[in-house]
């Protein structure tokens, strides 16, 4: 999605999971890590979907998707910590569980998943976006994990500002919606 926000052409090369693709002999030699998403630019390997966000926000996008302003950097960086704490193991975690039978414990990342959704709710009750006055990586970041809440069990009904934050991501120019 940040790939069309940025108006890049890429070539998306699909790898099972389940098939455990990511763990492959010649997908370990692009990434040792086995992580998915992986990004290639020229002889640039960048792995983790933050890290991803940054590169190509520094490298093609400029101040508007990633500040320059240390303040606003923190608050960057401060958006992803929630994703890695409230996301990975909150509304991802419950997701997988639900699609994927994973074995996080449920009920505790549901647990989580709401206090992150509430945390958000309340701080779109003053701002558009969650750094600044425009759209940057950290909308991109967590609109993802927070958009597919529900297919982990995790009502958005009680959180009344992330629909309008919902709508405000899916008007970005170049947004493409998420193949579930």
């Amino acid at each position: 999605m940040f790939l069309s926000m940025l108006a890049l052409n890429a070539e998306r090369i699909n790898v099972d999971l389940r098939a455990d693709e990511n763990k492959s002999e010649s997908f370990m030699k692009i990434n040792p890590a086995g992580q998915v998403p992986t990004l290639i630019d020229a002889d640039v390997v960048v792995a983790d979907s933050a890290t991803i966000l940054v590169y190509l926000a520094v490298k093609y996008g400029g101040p508007q998707w990633f500040p320059r302003d240390p303040v606003q950097i923190g608050e960057v960086y401060k958006w992803f910590t929630v994703v890695g704490d409230g996301v990975d193991q909150g509304t991802f975690a419950a997701r997988m569980v639900r699609m994927f039978g994973a074995s996080y414990d449920y009920a505790a990342s549901v647990a989580r998943g709401e206090s992150l959704l509430r945390r958000l709710d309340a701080h779109l009750a003053h701002h558009d976006w969650l750094v600044g006055t425009h759209v940057t990586v950290a909308d991109i970041h967590m609109y993802p994990y927070v958009r597919l809440a529900e297919d982990g069990g995790i009502s958005l009904a009680p959180y009344l500002r992330l629909d309008a934050w919902f709508k405000r991501v899916e008007a970005v120019p170049g947004y493409l919606a998420m193949h579930e």
